[in-house]
């Protein structure tokens, strides 16, 4: 028990100070001085975009006295007390968040421990291992064999050809802080496979030099997880904290471990016209992300569809065949727009949680278990999933066409709806309202500059 107190203090122990740079209005000065990195996040005023990275704390330069169990107090050895490190980040302290790195617990800004800040930092600061100048990384085009990683740095751009088929060795990956160029064409696609039945790692991307990043007309599968410099990749093909990425014309096959076959984090994102077939989980995983999702496909994907985690996001002209859970999923306070789609034969055709809502506008919910599910998940969220269906069709849906659970509310105009086992949570509209109209107006907005869309009051039955 001593033992475990003592590391949850030492994984707790993360802190940061906040100054403004007094030679730069629009630069902060950032102190990092606990036991453990911080995550900051840095979110664009204008565009409401964030991009993150990794703060470290410095090493004091001399080495003090350490008991090696503290909880026991038997055997003293030199120890390196955690020592101040400054970094300058190019935005004002209002434009910043802290999280802890290990815990994911939000770190509050603290002055300077005077303790602290009397040690020495004999830490190298990274600054001064900046890389600069390395070539850029081009691939293909043919048959290219790739059988150790490849890291591509911040300021280099991974380019890979039309007519590229990539061969990776089992637990090999492609990851990458820099921007990357896979345009394929229709006529000379990028093929993305293992080189033999054994998993390959994962294909990477993360951080705001990765900007600009194209994926058009690439072929992936075979792939698993992946991990660089302490960052887990979740699923075959990540993108983690990209301002500006797109996918076209893509297909993914079957991924062999891990939740996701593509992961999208804290990004934002446009994909257009690709197609997922056979995932082992859920195909399309969207964390934190803005952006567009139009004319896409999914077909058996062994859990969700399109997985939607505190994004803001526009879907439409996709379909949804025979999910093994939800074709959508909307969750965790998001807001969508759902227009023109259709489910068949999912499990659940889409499912709201934890203070999330959506508007779905001339969808099609046919031969699912459950047409659309509402509920409350997690106990932190103010309520469940809250959804208005104008003219959408609900036609021969096994168990139920509407089934919204306690604390959530399902608006329906013009919809064609048979069936619900939560008649008190389901309400009639004869006009869509102006507060959903505001809501979908911002939704549907491409490049997302509003804020997100207050929470909507349904009218009363």
């Amino acid at each position: 028990a001593a033992r475990h107190e003592y590391l949850s203090q030492q994984l707790a122990d993360a802190r940061v100070s906040v100054e403004p740079d007094p030679r730069d209005a629009n630069s902060s000065i950032v102190t990092v001085f606990g036991s453990v990195a911080v995550k900051c996040r840095v979110i664009d005023q204008a565009t409401q975009q964030v991009a993150s990275q990794l703060l470290y704390p410095g090493l004091a330069e001399e080495a003090t006295t350490y008991y090696s169990a503290p909880y026991q107090r038997r055997l003293t050895v030199p120890f390196l007390e955690p020592a101040a490190l400054r970094y300058k980040i190019s935005a004002p302290p209002e434009a910043l968040l802290f999280s802890n790195a290990i815990t994911g617990v939000d770190v509050q800004v603290r002055p300077l421990d005077e303790a602290v800040s009397q040690r020495t930092c004999g830490t190298i600061h990274p600054d001064m291992l900046a890389r600069t100048g390395l070539d850029d990384v081009e691939i293909g085009p043919g048959e290219v064999v790739i059988s150790a990683n490849v890291f591509v740095q911040a300021d280099q751009t991974l380019t890979i050809h039309p007519g590229t088929q990539l061969r990776i060795a089992p637990g090999v990956g492609i990851y990458s802080r820099g921007k990357v160029l896979a345009q394929g064409t229709a006529q000379s696609p990028i093929e993305i496979t293992g080189t033999s039945d054994e998993p390959w790692a994962a294909f990477g991307i993360t951080g705001p030099a990765s900007a600009g990043t194209r994926l058009s007309y690439v072929s992936a599968r075979g792939g698993s997880i992946g991990s660089w410099d302490g960052l887990r990749f979740k699923g075959m093909i990540n993108v983690y904290g990209c301002p500006d990425v797109k996918l076209l014309g893509c297909q993914f096959g079957l991924n062999q471990i891990g939740d996701d076959t593509v992961n999208l984090a804290e990004s934002h994102v446009v994909v257009e016209e690709c197609l997922w077939r056979n995932s082992l989980s859920d195909a399309l995983d969207l964390d934190q992300c803005h952006g567009v999702v139009t004319r896409c496909r999914w077909e058996h994907s062994g859990n969700d569809g399109l997985d939607l985690m505190g994004c803001v996001v526009d879907v439409r002209d996709c379909y949804f065949e025979a999910s093994g859970d939800k074709g959508i999923s909307v969750g965790e306070a998001t807001r969508a727009s759902v227009t023109d789609c259709q489910f068949d034969g999912c499990h659940i055709g889409t499912e709201l949680k934890d203070s999330s809502q959506a508007i779905y506008t001339r969808c099609r919910f046919e031969y699912c278990r459950v047409g659309a599910h509402a509920y409350q998940k997690k106990w932190f969220y103010s309520g469940g999933g809250r959804a208005f269906f104008d003219n959408c069709t609900f036609r021969h849906n096994e168990h139920v066409d509407l089934s919204p659970e306690r604390r959530s509310r399902f608006v329906v105009r013009q919809t064609l709806a048979s069936t619900t086992d939560f008649p008190d949570n389901v309400f009639q509209a004869a006009e869509l309202n102006d507060d959903w109209a505001e809501a979908k107006l911002s939704n549907a907005q491409l490049q997302f500059r509003t804020p997100l869309p207050p929470a909507i009051e349904e009218p009363a039955p």
